[in-house]
């Protein structure tokens, strides 16, 4: 489920995994019974329909849900993972939900590319590649905009800044990420 490029208003985000299609509302997210999309009704049987809210200090609104090997989420704040233990699904019984970065996100869809989930940072200026680290046994959100923070500062002495509303992957013929800004400005990222 994507949302229209730069629609900040909605509040609509959703994903599938592991059989099941998630939603998001407010700090909270529900996921489908198993294989019933359209069924949220909860229950103790591991392919109920499941309903969790975020734990953290301060109200997360999830702005937006990728599905992957774990399902993983943007807040205003930070960035979470939620799993079954041991490798298996989410069921009502069987979740961890753990904060794993606290760099903010915006409401643009993330991208999935290769190992990492790339998404635009909280401002809309930022561009973060989401990834496993085995060192650190946890998530780190590496700036991809680090050494090219002029693409997305203003060209000019007045108006604002251009802000990321959409991302792409191109896997071929050469891996490309492309951004759309808020100027109308596309750009591109060899990956």
């Amino acid at each position: 489920v994507r949302a229209r490029p730069g629609h900040e208003t909605g509040r609509e985000t959703g994903t599938f995994q592991d059989s099941r299609f998630y939603i998001a509302a407010g700090h909270r997210f529900a996921g489908s019974k198993s294989g019933d999309y359209e069924n949220y009704a909860p229950g103790s049987v591991d392919d109920d329909g499941v309903l969790f809210a975020l734990d953290s200090d301060v109200l997360e609104q999830i702005r937006w849900m990728h599905g992957r090997k774990a399902l993983m989420m943007g807040t205003f704040s930070s960035e979470w993972e939620a799993i079954g233990s041991t490798d298996a699904p989410i069921t009502a019984s069987n979740v961890q939900v753990r904060k794993e970065t606290t760099h903010g996100s915006s409401r643009v869809a993330p991208v999935h590319v290769g190992p990492a989930t790339i998404f635009v940072g909280r401002g809309g200026r930022a561009l973060r590649e989401l990834a496993f680290v085995f060192e650190s046994d946890g998530f780190q959100a590496a700036d991809l905009l680090l050494l090219a923070e002029h693409l997305t500062r203003r060209t000019t002495a007045t108006g604002d800044d251009p802000t990321i509303l959409d991302l792409a992957y191109q896997q071929r013929p050469e891996p490309r990420l492309w951004a759309v800004r808020s100027d109308g400005v596309l750009l591109c990222c060899t990956y």
